[in-house]
């Protein structure tokens, strides 16, 4: 299982990047795969993370490290933001919720002219059925296990959500990611990677403990 590491706590000090490139290396010996980027802008909910997040920190970090980044874009109009994030990201998701049709293909299509991995994130009342018809053109399908907006909520189960996605994706032998995000410990994993999820993203879980651990666990080791 890949797994990223996402540095959105509940207090400020510790989002800078000064604070996180002090875990970097630490991080990489760890095993750590991917940094995500959860980059919202207090419209799609009512977090405003860009204030911490900005296109410096994200510059100044992924120029620091051998990680790979990925942008979460929890945005209005995320069509917007792709420049900026496929200069720093190889992989960039939006939400399905923030979207009309239109707007999905567009912000599809965005992606991909950049040369960037595709990925659509939904919420945990989105059902699988809402995304099947974007798969085929997709890399990545974020299914969320809390209600973006603020880390350290209680994990939501998606079990039954993931395999039907998986079910959709082996059927038409589609080479699409499907990665969780939300509540991700030690005491979720299992669920979540037995129905079929082949990537995690966590930060309390990892950052508040032995990084080597945490992360293991969530790779299966």
């Amino acid at each position: 299982m890949r797994v990223a590491v996402s540095f959105l706590t509940s207090n400020p000090d510790d989002m800078t990047a000064e604070k996180i490139l002090e875990k970097i290396p630490q991080l990489e010996e760890a095993g750590a795969d991917t940094i995500q980027w959860d980059l919202m802008d207090g419209k799609y909910n009512d977090n405003n993370t860009m204030q911490w997040f900005t296109w410096d920190v994200i510059k100044q970090v992924t120029e620091n490290t051998n990680l790979d980044s990925e942008a979460h874009l929890m945005v209005l109009n995320p069509k917007d933001m792709v420049e900026e994030a496929a200069k720093y990201c190889s992989l960039i998701m939006f939400h399905y919720e923030a979207c009309d049709k239109d707007e999905i293909q567009e912000t599809i299509q965005a992606i991909k002219a950049a040369g960037k991995k595709v990925g659509i994130a939904i919420e945990p009342a989105t059902p699988a059925s809402a995304i099947a018809d974007y798969l085929d053109q997709i890399d990545n399908v974020l299914v969320m296990t809390v209600k973006t907006g603020y880390a350290g909520q209680a994990y939501i189960d998606q079990a039954e959500k993931i395999r039907e996605l998986k079910e959709v994706i082996d059927g038409k032998n589609l080479n699409v990611e499907i990665e969780v995000d939300g509540g991700i410990s030690d005491k979720t994993v299992d669920s979540v990677r037995d129905a079929g999820a082949t990537a995690a993203n966590s930060a309390s879980y990892i950052l508040n403990n032995d990084y080597a651990e945490a992360i293991n666990r969530l790779k299966g080791r």
